[in-house]
């Protein structure tokens, strides 16, 4: 993926490895100050330092995502987010270690978020958790992967200052 722009999120204005990239291929906005405290919340709750890890975030539309979902898993349609683990078995001392990429359909994320009647930035922030739980190695391919998933994210959206105050029934998909 060729970002369009991107922008680089840092809670410091030093110079630092910055861990998140998020590459906006949507001309839909969506918070990133939430975008930022959803992966934060997510890695140290899970006990990794933030600067430790590099991870990107592709928002992406329907199209590109229909031809991600094709070529990497054989489906021929569209999905929320998608992970790809570039975990590096090289780790070089003072630099963070490449985590993954997720790239999230904003088009679905929306549609998804009318019909449950929330917020377009809680459902990204929710897929973004979603996302960054599967680069760390949860897999939801069985029932108790799934429920562990489900209240995991849930757990760690309790956790994010944005978070809304609605409740959020639990997400299906990928």
């Amino acid at each position: 993926l060729t970002p369009a722009w991107s922008i680089r999120i840092s809670r410091r204005k030093e110079r630092e490895p910055v861990p998140t990239f998020i590459h906006r291929q949507h001309p839909r906005r969506v918070s990133i100050r939430c975008l930022r405290e959803a992966v934060n919340t997510t890695l140290v709750q899970e006990g990794i330092r933030p600067r430790a890890v590099e991870i990107s975030i592709a928002l992406v539309d329907d199209a590109a995502m229909r031809e991600l979902n094709a070529r990497y898993r054989g489906k021929d349609s569209p999905t929320d987010v998608l992970s790809f683990s570039q975990e590096e078995t090289i780790r070089l001392p003072g630099v963070p270690r490449l985590l993954g990429d997720i790239v999230i359909s904003v088009d679905t994320a929306a549609r998804q978020a009318a019909d449950a009647g929330r917020r377009l930035d809680d459902e990204v922030c929710h897929l973004a958790i979603h996302g960054i739980l599967h680069l760390l190695g949860y897999d939801d391919a069985t029932a108790e992967g799934y429920a562990e998933m489900v209240e995991k994210g849930e757990q760690i959206w309790r956790g994010c200052r944005c978070a809304s105050t609605r409740r959020r029934p639990p997400r299906g998909g990928t």
